[in-house]
């Protein structure tokens, strides 16, 4: 079935095998260092405009942030895990353990208390 938008990158609800993981945070990851970029190329400018024009794309790299989170939370409840779990990111060296676990572990097969096999 085709998914929303809001449903692909912003709900918490459910799972998300590591196909979707991966290609999905890789979407929201080229769009975030896109935006970083422009803003990076802005704001060494001296005009002033480009300084303000550069703070309008700040919410475009916010929504990638909470995208991003969305995302991993998903990930954590194919794994049979709490979506807390995403806080381990925040914790240096700890944070590339856990992104290469999630890249690689495989989920849960069958239902888990998060909701379906997403490749059922």
């Amino acid at each position: 079935s085709a998914e929303s938008l809001k449903d692909m990158f912003f709900s918490y609800h459910g799972r998300l095998n590591r196909k979707r993981y991966i290609l999905r945070g890789l979407l929201v990851y080229v769009l975030m260092s896109l935006a970083n970029g422009v803003m990076g190329i802005m704001t060494e400018s001296s005009s002033t405009g480009l300084h303000i024009m550069a703070l309008l794309l700040l919410p475009v790299v916010l929504v990638g942030c909470v995208s991003s989170f969305m995302l991993t939370i998903r990930r954590w409840h194919d794994l049979g895990k709490s979506g807390w779990f995403t806080l381990l990111l925040f914790i240096p060296l700890v944070n590339l353990f856990v992104a290469l676990y999630l890249w690689v572990k495989k989920g849960d097969e069958g239902p888990n208390e998060y909701g379906d096999d997403p490749l059922a």
